[in-house]
Formats: C-alpha cells, structure tokens, sequence
C-alpha cells in the first residue's frame, strides 16, 4: 500500500512542479499580477462592483441580466457567471483575479498532465503535453483575466482528465466517471462558441479509447451498441448539450454579429481560405513547421511502428486533425492569434505530442530524439509567453501612471473627452474615470465629428463639452497634435502634453514640465 502511494505522488509530482514553474514563474517573473487595470474588459468588473454595492442588485438577477445582455450577439454564458460571482467574492481588484487566474493555470497543466499519464504517456511526454498546449502565443489568456480561453481550456483540461482516469481505472460503466464527465464537457461549451465543438471531440475520443481497450480485438456483434449502451450517460447529454448551443448559436444569436469573427454573407469562400492560409502561415507558423517535421520523422520511422494498431492511430488522428480543422474554419475571419489558438493546440497536441510518441514506443533512440525535437518546440512556447507577458505587465505599468495622473490633475468638475479611435479602450477609461469621481467625460467620434455620453455609471451626465473649453484629452499619441489643435492651443498657451507609450494626455492650463 505504501509503495502504490509513493508511486501515485511521484506521478503527480513533475505536474506541479512544471506547473508551477512555468505558468506561476512566467507570471511572478514578469509581475503581470500586480500589473493592475488595463483596457481590455476589465472595465466589466467596474461595472459588476458598482452594480453589487451601491445599486445593490442581487447576484442572481444580475448575472441573468449580464448574461441577457450579452446574448443578442455572443454565446458565453458561464463567462458571465464567473465573472458577476467572482466579483462578489474578490470585488473588482485585479491583484486578486491575477491570482485566481495563476492558480487556475497552474490547476489546468496538472490536470493536462495527469490526463496525458493516465493515457499511459511517460511523465516528461506528460509535461510535454501540457507544456505546449499551454506555452506559446496562447498563453495570452493567464495573465489577462478577462478572457474565456483560461476558464475553456481548464474545463478541457477537467474533462480530458476524468476521460484518461476513467480509461486507466477501465470504469467505462462508471456512472460517477460518465455524468462528471458529461457535465465538464457541458460547461465547457458554454464558455465560449468556439468551445461548442470541443464537446462531440470529447464523446468520440472517450468512445475511441474504450473501444481499443475493450472491444477491438473481439469480433462481436452489436459492440457499438453495447458501448454506446454502456456510456449512455455520458453521450446523451453531451450531444443533447450540443445540440441545444448549435441551435441557439445559429438561429438565435446570429454568427454574424461580431464584425471581426463569425461567418458573413458579404465574405467569399475564397476569403474564408485566404484568411485560414494565412492563419497557418503567419500565427501558427511554428507548429507548421514542426508539425511537418514530426510526420517526416514518423514515416521514417515507420519500421518501428505497431502496424497492427493502424486503425487505432487513423481513429486518433482524425479526432486531432478534426478539432483543429473545425477551429481553423470558426476562426478563418478573425484569425488564429494568440488566445484564438485555444482550442486548436489540443488537437496538435494530441497528435503530434501522445499518437506520435506513443507510436515510436518501442525504439527508445528514436522516442528520445522525437521527445527532442517536441522539446524544442516547447521552448520556443515559453518564450513567446513570457515575452507576451513582460509587454502585458510594462502595458499596465503606463497605464497605471497615465491614468494615475490624469486623477491628479483633475477634479470633479473637469471637462474630459475621450478621443481614442477604440471603442474599448473608451469604454475601458470612462468605466475607470466614473469610478474615480470624474464624471464629465465625453468621448469624441473621429469619424462623425460628434460627441456623446455613452456609460454613466454613476449618474447621468447633464454637460455638454466642446473643444474649446475641454479641460483634458486623452487620446493616442499619434493624435495628440491633432487634438492640441482642436483645442485651439497655441504656443502661447499654456498647457501640458505627457505620453505614456501610445496613450497621451493634454491638460489645459497646466504648464509643461
């Protein structure tokens, strides 16, 4: 009993401890956790907190409205949730949220890990696995919270695990395994759209291993019956469930209402091949080339291969191919940048990490230059996220003391307009403005010339603003002289102009320093 313990901790071991070391040491390292507020959603904690604590709406009604809202052009409903409940627990202080996120990253390659381990993978294929779904441009989702990739891919995470636990345990009967199972799978599609198509991924690859180690090398009839029998509680509501997302995706919210993603009928198909072509070679340039590297490699090697599970390995990888086929055409207008690469890298990482390397298993020499190779694509993963994330945390520090000193150099009855050509980033700074007691602040539209007042959290904005007797702007660098000359500022006026990176203030009245 003893030695079983000793060998389950060691097994879990390298999980945490890369884990720790590379998702907790990519974010302690470059300090992204105390990075602080920044103008990419953060602004809905803002707005969840005001909600919760000075109009008092309860949580229940709250989250249904935030997700109500939300649902005449996007389905992701769980986000919602996490995000009205977690600011009940943890308010709207980043530092906290920062943390949650680490924690949960770390959670996530664990249980990547010890899905690849309950597969019977080695422990440093384990860590491989992990390492380059998680690594890369796509880490991109653990240092910015208000993303739906790190919640999806936990959840992935989550249900990969129970599969893999459920196949080393060989409990196919399991009602526990198979309704844990079903509702991982569930939630997980109702984080994010392009999640939905991960749960049928998840119902074939658990059907797929039962299969092998159970019936495949029986010729009975009505084994697929008596599978799908066996595991009716685990398919039934997977499909059912996405079933249901598919049709509300479609015919109730529309996938055409996000002008960046989503599938419009202006776009070509041609187009639609054009920007995947162009996904492929630009932001998933090194899996490409890896990718082809590990199949020459394979080919090679193929003296080595148990042919006589050919169909096994077909079966695999056309669950791999498949899910990164399917993400390839969701994101195909928007292309696959960054977080966008979840979920795509799960499929890579099933094939070329655990079929690949389960494949050459029986020659160690060559398992251990094809682990060489894996690992040096894992390399190139860490510092593309680390560098990701070095950006992310300096981006904050400017953000930090831009936002700081317009606070400083303002008051309550300051007249502010907002001139970024973002849309987010308005909404980001009037939501950060209006919590600091600046209230008369008006964002300007470049292209109509027209002012308006489009947040208010705290109350309704009565003012009116002009050029001429606006007090400060905020705008991009690269527009800051434009709107010195709206001000209708001279050389023989006095005001301020200070950068912080590509944002830029103007402050009337205030000489420069």
């Amino acid at each position: 009993m003893k030695e079983k313990m000793k060998a389950a901790l060691f097994c879990r071991i390298p999980g945490l401890f890369f884990g720790l070391l590379m998702v907790a040491g990519t974010l302690i390292q470059a300090e992204t956790i105390t990075s602080g507020y920044h103008f990419l959603d953060d602004h809905e904690l803002l707005r969840i907190e005001y909600s919760l604590e000075m109009d008092k709406v309860p949580l229940g009604e709250l989250v249904l409205a935030w997700i109500k809202n939300d649902l005449w052009w996007r389905f992701r409903p769980l986000y919602w949730v996490e995000r009205v409940v977690g600011t009940a627990i943890m308010g709207s202080d980043m530092f906290y949220w920062n943390c949650y996120k680490a924690v949960m990253g770390v959670l996530t390659f664990h249980l990547l890990y010890m899905a690849a381990r309950y597969l019977k993978a080695k422990w440093y294929t384990g860590v491989l696995f992990a390492g380059i779904i998680m690594m890369g441009a796509q880490f991109t989702p653990w240092y910015r919270s208000a993303n739906q990739e790190n919640t999806g891919l936990f959840l992935c995470a989550l249900t990969l695990y129970l599969i893999g636990r459920q196949y080393y345990k060989e409990k196919w009967g399991s009602p526990v395994y198979n309704i844990s199972i079903a509702v991982a799978a569930i939630l997980c599609g109702l984080v994010k759209e392009s999640f939905i198509f991960m749960m049928p991924a998840f119902a074939a690859i658990k059907f797929w291993l039962e299969y092998f180690q159970t019936c495949a090398t029986r010729k009975e009839r009505g084994t697929l019956r008596r599978l799908l029998k066996r595991g009716v509680l685990c398919y039934i509501p997977v499909l059912a469930g996405f079933g249901f997302n598919v049709y509300y995706t479609l015919f109730q919210v529309g996938v055409d209402n996000v002008s960046y993603a989503g599938f419009h009928s202006d776009t070509s198909i041609r187009e639609y091949i054009s920007g995947i072509l162009y996904s492929v070679r630009t932001y998933l340039e090194w899996y490409l080339v890896f990718g082809i590297f590990c199949i020459l490699i394979v080919l090679v090697c193929y003296q080595v291969i148990d042919l006589k599970k050919w169909k096994e390995y077909v079966g695999w990888a056309v669950i791999g191919f498949g899910i990164m086929a399917v993400q390839l055409v969701l994101h195909a207008e928007s292309g696959m940048w960054e977080r966008y690469i979840i979920p795509f890298i799960i499929g890579y990482a099933l094939v070329y990490v655990l079929l690949f390397d389960r494949m050459l298993q029986k020659d160690a020499f060559r398992e251990l230059v094809y682990t060489g190779i894996l690992m040096a694509l894992l390399f190139i993963g860490v510092r593309e996220a680390r560098s990701g994330a070095l950006q992310y945390a300096d981006d904050g520090r400017l953000i930090d003391g831009y936002l700081t000193y317009v606070v400083e150099n303002t008051d309550e009855d300051s007249k502010i307009i907002r001139a970024f050509t973002d849309g987010e980033l308005n909404l980001a700074t009037s939501c950060w403005l209006e919590m600091n007691g600046r209230t008369k602040e008006f964002y300007y539209n470049w292209q109509s010339g027209e002012f308006s007042d489009n947040v208010q959290i705290v109350q309704v904005n009565q003012d009116t603003v002009s050029w001429a007797d606006a007090d400060v702007v905020l705008c991009y660098s690269a527009d800051v002289y434009t709107a010195i000359d709206m001000m209708g500022l001279t050389q023989e006026d006095v005001y301020e102009r200070l950068q912080y990176g590509k944002y830029a203030v103007v402050v009337r009245g205030k000489e420069q320093g």
